[in-house]
């Protein structure tokens, strides 16, 4: 009995938890102070109105959100601000990176986010982090302000003088102001100039850099309305830029510098900010008193211009004449209409590949005219179908090559209304398989042509395979500029609601991501068939 007495206790202390041990306290030692940021508030001025935002402190995540769901108005003093605020008694100081904060008189740059380090005599500190979410000028964007004094912009003849501020939070060197007093801003565009939302052309009174970019006195602001990525025409550009650093004739490559646009203080939304397409040291860098510089469109609206047949009774292809301009340009018509017409007849007539003569491979640069269609086709651009926004140029004695790109409203299986973008990525628009003559739009002619050649075709799949781990990962790239922009795309949506209220911008950019998927590897199938 005893014995099982005493294994019972052996039990039941063996199974017993250890105790931890007490805390030591040693004197009257107390615990540390505790930092906190007990109210937040930062007085801003939009022209004649005082903006107060009051912030959201959460102490647990130690952020402190600063929002205005309403206003999207210039506000001046974005990069000057001041906050108010207080804290808990522990607090001896208050810092934003090395500067110390004074409640109610240091001011701030409330274009990004700030961090506070809230110090305690211990040597203790905390970070509170305040994001801002106050008007468009806090989405991380540079802001470009015009500033017409109120002057309306009528339409696409007339400039309006202007001041122009850019403010880039991301690198101040590019922080400019440019007075315009015979130029400014007007309208720019065909059909995009009558949607809500308006595209505009800017021309300095001298050349000036922008963004870092060479020098040049017209500049765009695309607005994107139909896109709802905001991001066609950069992702064009950024496959353009990895073509073109991968081959020894290097031809220009629009930049893309996203923006947030004001006009005389209002909130116009998020635009593109790049080049005019036009000859310029820095752009298309030919001669502008001899060398030609054309665009083929169907709007056919330029002073010189001319249309060439394709074939006895078929369509026209319109030519228009950027440069040389005016008087030069009407001198040069006739040379330039005849080495259009040559091209053309080498590349219709039907025995145009297989002689010793000269033939239409002889009259372009190869490889610019291939990336050309390619970069065009992978990003399904319908605008080659018309022409519309087709650009080629030759120096004189030279040959022909094909560029800027340029002009994406209609690619990426855009169905032709609305926001419908990214249907059908499995069509394939030049080949020697496209049956032209059921499309006789001259672009849709024009560009099949050279697909009916043995050569042209094997010229094309080799650049294809050259090139596919290069733009294969583009994707990516549309991921990363999608989180780039979400803030500023909320911002334009809110500006812009009646047209992009059923837009769920994370749902356009995950559907760019699988077209661009889905439309690369339909076409690397294809390309690298027996026979296309």
């Amino acid at each position: 009995m005893k014995l099982h007495y005493l294994i019972l206790l052996c039990s039941v202390f063996a199974c017993a938890p250890e105790k931890e041990p007490d805390p030591v306290i040693i004197g009257n030692e107390t615990p540390p102070p505790v930092l906190e940021m007990k109210s937040y508030e930062v007085t801003l001025h939009q022209g004649t109105n005082t903006l107060a935002l009051r912030g959201d402190i959460n102490p647990g995540s130690r952020k402190i959100i600063l929002e205005s769901p309403t206003s999207q108005s210039l506000i001046r003093d974005i990069a000057t601000g001041v906050a108010t605020f207080t804290t808990t008694t522990g607090v001896t100081s208050v810092t934003v990176g090395e500067t110390r904060q004074v409640s109610g008189a240091t001011p701030n740059d409330f274009r990004g986010n700030l961090e506070y380090t809230l110090a305690g005599n211990e040597g203790d500190s905390v970070t509170y982090t305040v994001e801002i979410f106050a008007s468009p000028q806090t989405t991380g964007l540079p802001v470009i302000h015009v500033d017409t004094k109120g002057r309306a912009i009528p339409d696409k003849t007339n400039y309006v003088p202007c001041t122009v501020t850019v403010s880039d939070p991301n690198d101040p060197a590019n922080d400019t102001e440019i007075v315009n007093t015979s130029d400014g801003i007007r309208l720019r565009g065909n059909s995009t100039m009558g949607y809500d939302k308006k595209p505009y052309r800017l021309k300095f009174d001298k050349k000036a850099s922008m963004f870092g970019l060479g020098e040049a006195k017209s500049w765009v602001l695309l607005a994107n309305y139909l896109d709802p990525t905001l991001l066609a025409s950069t992702v064009a550009f950024e496959l353009g830029n990895r073509f073109a650093t991968r081959r020894t004739t290097k031809s220009f490559v629009n930049s893309a510098t996203h923006v947030e646009l004001f006009i005389s203080g209002e909130y116009m939304g998020s635009y593109l900010f790049t080049e005019q397409v036009q000859v310029n040291e820095y752009r298309v860098n030919i001669d502008e008193k001899k060398d030609y510089f054309l665009e083929l469109d169907s709007y056919y609206d330029e002073t010189n211009k001319f249309k060439i047949a394709m074939f006895p009774g078929g369509t026209e292809l319109p030519v228009n004449i950027q440069s040389p301009e005016d008087d030069r340009g009407a001198a040069a018509l006739p040379a330039i209409r005849a080495d259009m017409q040559l091209l053309v007849d080498y590349l219709t007539n039907n025995k145009r590949f297989d002689g010793p003569d000269a033939r239409y491979a002889d009259l372009i640069d190869m490889t610019s005219t291939v990336d050309f269609i390619m970069i065009n086709e992978i990003v399904g651009n319908k605008e080659l179908q018309h022409p519309k926004s087709t650009y080629m140029y030759k120096v004189l004695d030279g040959r022909w090559c094909f560029g800027p790109l340029w002009d994406f409203d209609w690619g990426f299986g855009y169905s032709g209304s609305g926001f419908s973008y990214f249907k059908d990525p499995t069509t394939f628009y030049f080949s020697s398989k496209t049956n032209f003559k059921g499309d006789p739009r001259a672009g849709n002619v024009f560009f099949t042509q050279f697909f009916l050649d043995a050569g042209f075709r094997a010229a094309y799949k080799a650049r294809w395979n050259e090139m596919k781990p290069h733009f294969s990962t583009i994707d990516a790239f549309v991921g990363e500029m999608g989180d780039k922009l979400a803030r500023s795309a909320a911002q334009n949506k809110k500006r812009w609601n009646g047209h992009y209220a059923q837009i769920d911008y994370s749902t356009e950019i995950t559907g760019m991501k699988n077209y661009m998927t889905t439309r690369i590897n339909y076409l690397d199938g294809v390309i690298n068939a027996v026979a296309w």
